[in-house]
This record gives C-alpha cells, sequence and structure tokens, in this order.
C-alpha cells in the first residue's frame, strides 16, 4: 500500500482499461448501477443465494421498532440532561 501512495496519479492514464470494461460490458453506469447489484444477491460479494439488499435488510432489522417512541424517549433523554444544566434565566 506504501507503493501506491507514492504514485503521481496525474501521470497514470486509465483510458484503454476503461474502453476495456465499457467493451466488455463491465464499466458501471446508472442503469447497471442499482442497489441489487451492489449490495444484495446481484452483488459479486454475495455469498448466499437470495440475499436482500442492503435496503431491504436495514428495514428487517428495523421491523418491530416504534420510530415515534424512539424519537419521544431519545429527546426525553436528551432534555433530561441538558435542561438542568443551562444557566437559569434572568427574572
Amino acid at each position: 500500500m506504501s507503493d501506491f501512495a507514492r504514485l503521481d496519479w496525474d501521470q497514470v492514464n486509465l483510458d484503454e482499461w476503461l474502453a476495456i470494461l465499457y467493451e466488455t460490458g463491465h464499466f458501471p453506469t446508472l442503469a447497471t448501477l442499482t442497489i441489487e447489484e451492489l449490495t444484495g444477491a446481484g452483488s459479486v460479494l454475495s455469498i448466499e443465494r437470495g440475499r436482500a439488499d442492503a435496503s431491504a435488510r436495514s428495514l428487517q432489522r428495523a421491523g418491530g421498532l416504534d420510530n415515534e417512541q424512539t424519537r419521544i424517549d431519545a429527546e426525553d433523554e436528551l432534555w433530561s440532561g441538558t435542561l438542568p444544566t443551562l444557566p437559569a434565566a434572568p427574572p
């Protein structure tokens, strides 16, 4: 990794490599760069069949949470710790 830090990237031309990616259909585009391809079963990193994408996995993890109650609890905790430390208002 230390060798990469010494590279002068202004002198590196990746045009040929990018052209090869484009010609072989491996160059990412907005049409091919989807959450499913990046994080779901379509990802090259996916090792399990039928893997949900990151968005779906986040929703599954949050299932059963009461978002409004969590917000209220956080607000109460913040104010109960902060309010007593604030200076008193002048009379």
